[in-house]
């Protein structure tokens, strides 16, 4: 027996058990990643629909891709393979330099509107929930 008394770490063996069992199953990485997928989807939709239509090409230029882990982060990417998308996002000078094109800016507004709806919702809820599990509350 110790000076300062008796110490029972069995809540503490327990949350390691826990945890470890997380760790080697990956359980919040695959939460993240469905979690991660939702807010893609919606992110992509979201450009798209915002995406002018003249002909229809540039909207169906839109990709997107997997989701992937790249160091400390989850990376979706969304692209347009047009040779024209940038500057219909950015904007541009006229063909004969007298002018400038506003440009639309699609992917800029889609993440925007995918920021302020749906991720800091989705993805802190998710966290929260996941952690709360993890630390057994």
């Amino acid at each position: 027996m110790s000076e300062f008394g008796d110490i029972d770490d069995k809540q503490f063996k327990e949350f390691v058990k826990r945890v470890g069992s997380e760790v080697k199953t990956k359980g919040m990485l695959k939460k993240a990643s469905n979690r991660m997928n939702i807010v893609a989807n919606f992110a992509y939709r979201n450009t798209v629909k915002l995406t002018p239509v003249k002909t229809g090409t540039l909207r169906r230029a839109w990709s997107r891709s997997d989701v992937q882990y790249t160091g400390n982060s989850i990376v979706v990417k969304i692209s347009n393979n047009a040779k024209y998308a940038s500057f219909v996002e950015n904007g541009h000078r006229k063909r004969n330099g007298k002018g400038w094109v506003e440009g639309q800016f699609m992917s800029k507004q889609a993440l925007q509107l995918t920021e302020e709806q749906k991720m800091n919702k989705t993805m802190q809820k998710e966290l929260d929930g996941y952690l709360s599990k993890l630390l057994g509350g």
